[in-house]
């Protein structure tokens, strides 16, 4: 009788069901701590624009000690404080981040700071750029590799899911980091290969 030999498919059937099975047992907890409150931030992003921008002497300090910020003050375009003018002040120095009025910006709002200190920079907004430099990389993948090229960005995808929703929670939760990523590689070449 002929030698026969273990399929590709029946062994893709095997790794998929253990991959499976892996995924269930270390599957992340459905609540975790949130982990910015334990670093200790404890503030909400928000995005605003900029109504005007000022040198000033900066919050609590006189205009003889030379102290100098600048002052940006914003309209607050999204959360639950939209529609609220603040203000928010940043040392000027010589690596100070140019603020012009009109800009949109991502801010960090803290409640439960003083007034005039609820309000942190933290970016500009940069979804339109980001989200056109994605649809660019969509076009020219699926222009030069057609099929192959659709084909690797639902790959792409797929690993992004697995990272996000199921590797980095799973690790944060205190499982394995070996057993996980091997669970997770064991997905990602499922699909892409």
């Amino acid at each position: 009788t002929p030698y026969v030999g273990v399929g590709a498919i029946q062994v893709a059937i095997v790794l998929a069901v253990a991959a499976l099975i892996g995924a269930f047992l270390l599957r992340p907890a459905a609540e975790r701590p949130e982990l910015a409150a334990e670093l200790g931030f404890n503030g909400t992003l928000v995005q605003a624009t900029a109504t005007d921008v000022e040198n000033v002497a900066c919050l609590n300090t006189l205009e003889e000690d030379g102290i100098r910020c600048r002052r940006v003050t914003i309209d607050v375009t999204s959360g639950e404080t939209k529609g609220d003018e603040a203000f928010f002040e940043l040392a000027v120095t010589d690596t100070t981040v140019q603020i012009d009025v009109g800009d949109g910006l991502v801010v960090q709002y803290d409640e439960g700071n003083p007034s005039g200190l609820q309000y942190f920079f933290q970016d500009f907004q940069r979804e339109r750029p980001l989200l056109l430099l994605v649809a660019i990389f969509a076009v020219a993948v699926i222009a030069l590799g057609r099929w192959q090229g659709l084909r690797a960005l639902l790959a792409l995808a797929v690993t992004g899911v697995v990272l996000v929703g199921f590797a980095f929670p799973s690790i944060l939760d205190g499982h394995d980091p070996t057993a996980v990523a091997l669970v997770s590689a064991v997905l990602i070449a499922l699909v892409a290969l």
